[in-house]
């Protein structure tokens, strides 16, 4: 299978000249391709063309379009993951991770005991475009701006369901006609009780994952995934 790079590629041309230091180091010094070697090029909407490498330099990549195809991994449901912001890099590795199960938006929240602010936007999408690159998704999933978490549940209104993950909840049932799903998720300290009374009042089906306690980022790879599949 040919390596799968996902850019902001004009897919109807015949010959795209790549640019981007980011795929140039990938292709490069990465992962050592060399001139006739196929590619995919993906648009991150779900189009794609496979390419040929034409010419190769450190600071340009030319590639012959072949032919076009249509990806059709991404599952079904449009997964809206409502995660807090956490410690360290275990965010990152949500978005890592989420990215390969199939969800389709990252909201990074911010509740009554996130202790973590502030996010390297730039980072963070070089990691769920890379994941979706090595899943080989066709769709690159979006990530949003931080949002607060009444702000949050107003959103999550134009879902089809939402679930609000949290310990002694009932065990999670997939309501499987639901084609757009939310799914919350709290800090390491977990939420606050007025937060739990007001996410009820927004009519969020409060579920848990079984009577193992979990850290938040395997809780919300989990739930997606039972989602998704």
């Amino acid at each position: 299978m040919p390596h799968r790079f996902i850019g902001d590629f004009s897919l109807k041309e015949k010959l795209i000249c790549i640019t981007e230091e980011n795929l140039l180091h990938q292709i490069n010094k990465v992962l050592h391709l060399e001139v006739n070697e196929e590619i995919i090029l993906s648009d991150g909407k779900g189009n794609e063309v496979v390419g040929m490498i034409g010419k190769l330099s450190p600071k340009s990549i030319e590639v012959e379009l072949l032919k076009k195809q249509i990806n059709k991994n991404d599952p079904p449901k449009q997964v809206v993951l409502y995660c807090a912001l956490l410690k360290a890099d275990h965010f990152e590795w949500v978005l890592q991770k989420g990215t390969e199960v199939g969800v389709s938006e990252f909201v990074p929240l911010v509740t009554a005991r996130t202790i973590k602010k502030g996010l390297n936007i730039k980072r963070c999408e070089l990691i769920i475009r890379e994941a979706a690159e090595q899943s080989g998704r066709g769709i690159l999933p979006v990530l949003r701006n931080e949002t607060r978490f009444l702000d949050a549940l107003k959103d999550a209104s134009k879902n089809n369901q939402n679930y609000f993950c949290n310990f002694g909840g009932k065990l999670l049932k997939v309501n499987q006609s639901a084609q757009r799903v939310g799914v919350f998720i709290g800090p390491e300290g977990g939420w606050e009780a007025n937060e739990v009374e007001i996410a009820q009042k927004y009519h969020l089906e409060a579920v848990s994952l079984g009577s193992l306690t979990m850290r938040a980022e395997t809780a919300a790879i989990i739930a997606s995934y039972l989602i998704n599949h």
